[in-house]
């Protein structure tokens, strides 16, 4: 099987998601890919976005029709597509979910974040996903992690995840920058590092390279914080892939059983696509 993970620009509408995401399904598909990553709110934004997306009334079923499209997509492509979302559970709870879609089926709850603090509840309205369990694709199980449970992995046990032969973990992480020239705390390896030696598998990252708004932007970098440098790590935590720090990207991998264990493979090419 081979995945692609996508590290892009965070879009900041609804409409421009689909766009974006259109367009990197099609880019992972040329190159061979069976499953493309997204990172969260990929289909929403993060943070200012979801804060006005949120006012208004009609906003889920935006995101209902938005995955019709995308599923449409997914099925001219053959691919299946991750992408980061907030979901409607049958109890009418929100979540911060990973959305599976696939060729000609409905949208799946692929994941959904369990650790959320009083304030995202409070602001977001979102709920705590109590069944982690991973979902099947090919006979690989995805498990998936969000945001900062990285640093919480002891609140996520118990829930399904060590069913998971993968984690992906599409998280907005921000690593630490010295006079926005290099990087001094690098969170997106140490995030993967640790969530590979708890949970004892691969960890596939999918983070943005630029927030949805430029306001954002300028203050993340005024406080010496960066995104990108999406990272890849083996079950034991040995990183094995990183993406640019500065531009989008998209990262292969071939992932395959070998002994009865999941192995995750870099592929060697050209991965870096101009916007």
């Amino acid at each position: 099987m081979k995945l692609c993970a996508v590290q892009p620009h965070m879009p900041d509408s609804i409409t421009d998601s689909v766009r974006v995401i259109t367009r990197w399904i099609h880019k992972a598909a040329e190159s061979g890919a069976d499953v493309v990553v997204f990172p969260e709110m990929m289909l929403t934004g993060y943070d200012i976005h979801l804060f006005e997306l949120f006012k208004q009334q009609d906003w889920y079923a935006r995101v209902e029709a938005a995955f019709g499209v995308l599923g449409s997509i997914a099925l001219e492509a053959e691919v299946s597509v991750f992408v980061g979302s907030p979901y409607r559970t049958s109890d009418g709870c929100y979540l911060n979910a990973l959305v599976l879609l696939q060729a000609g089926e409905t949208p799946v709850l692929a994941g959904g974040r369990s650790h959320i603090e009083e304030g995202v509840k409070k602001h977001w309205g979102f709920g705590e996903a109590q069944d982690r369990t991973p979902i099947e694709i090919e006979d690989i199980a995805f498990g998936s992690l969000f945001c900062d449970e990285s640093v919480h992995l002891n609140l996520t046990g118990g829930k399904g995840l060590e069913k998971s032969d993968v984690i992906l973990w599409p998280a907005v992480t921000c690593s630490t920058k010295e006079d926005h020239k290099s990087v001094t705390k690098d969170n997106a390896r140490e995030g993967a590092k640790m969530i590979a030696q708890y949970y004892g598998v691969p960890v596939i990252h999918a983070n943005y390279i630029s927030y949805a708004s430029q306001k954002q932007n300028e203050q993340t970098a005024t406080r010496g914080r960066t995104l990108g440098g999406s990272v890849v790590c083996d079950a034991s935590g040995l990183v094995l892939d990183q993406a640019s720090w500065t531009e989008e990207d998209l990262r292969s991998f071939e992932i395959s059983r070998v002994d009865g264990m999941v192995v995750v493979t870099p592929m060697v090419e050209e991965h870096a696509f101009e916007r």
